[in-house]
């Protein structure tokens, strides 16, 4: 059968069809947005072709920033075939989009039939967008309870934790991921923010003031210390 189908589709089709399921849409958004397009424009796929091919088209669109046209493909795509995976994509665009209550209710939906910590992550993540810090801190906890030394995971917990004025459970969780990626500055600023809730604002400010050696101008590190004069 699938001899019979492929001997029915012309060759130009073949090359699209593989071309767009190859290319990384991350990496080349215009060249899959032009090569997909081609390929949904010939109306020779199959469902699950076209579900995977509006699925890249749309992450393309995304990072393009074309929130509504990746919101229009990654819904289409959904209707044709219902991916965790799609799903996760299509609602961190509705939170690029500012659609926050979409996105919220599509995580409650993935996490119904995957509860990997993705997309604990993510709710959680979307849920302090919404100032839902309560919430937020249950799914990030979830997440941390699965991964425990991934470094997002551990940053939005911590931060949790401070939209909650809980600076001693914010702590350690800031100390660990400054451990693990003493690169990353974000880890530092929400380190030097839990400092400061503990009423140590000489310690938290001495800590900012050093680690500008090392992150130059950082724009969270310096709206730490303009706040905290």
């Amino acid at each position: 059968m699938t001899v019979v189908v492929l001997l029915t589709l012309p060759h130009s089709a073949f090359a699209d069809t593989n071309s767009c399921f190859a290319i990384n849409p991350n990496e080349n958004p215009a060249e899959s947005i032009s090569i997909c397009s081609k390929l949904l424009a010939t109306g020779e796929l199959r469902t699950a072709e076209r579900a995977e091919a509006l699925e890249n088209r749309g992450i393309a669109f995304r990072e393009v920033g074309e929130c509504s046209k990746s919101i229009e493909d990654s819904g289409a795509g959904l209707a044709l075939v219902e991916g965790a995976s799609t799903m996760r994509m299509l609602a961190w665009t509705y939170r690029e989009a500012g659609r926050l209550t979409d996105a919220e209710q599509l995580y409650t939906r993935v996490l119904e039939r995957d509860t990997h910590s993705q997309g604990w992550l993510s709710r959680c993540v979307v849920r302090q967008d919404m100032a839902r810090y309560k919430q937020a801190l249950n799914d990030c906890q979830e997440a941390l309870r699965q991964e425990g030394e991934s470094l997002d995971s551990l940053y939005f917990t911590a931060r949790a934790h401070s939209f909650l004025n809980q600076p001693d459970e914010a702590l350690p969780l800031t100390k660990k991921a400054m451990e693990l990626a003493p690169e990353d500055p974000r880890h530092l600023v929400e380190h030097v923010w839990a400092l400061h809730q503990l009423g140590r604002n000489f310690e938290a400010r001495r800590k900012a003031l050093n680690a500008l050696d090392q992150f130059g101008n950082d724009p969270d590190l310096l709206r730490f210390l303009d706040e905290t004069r």
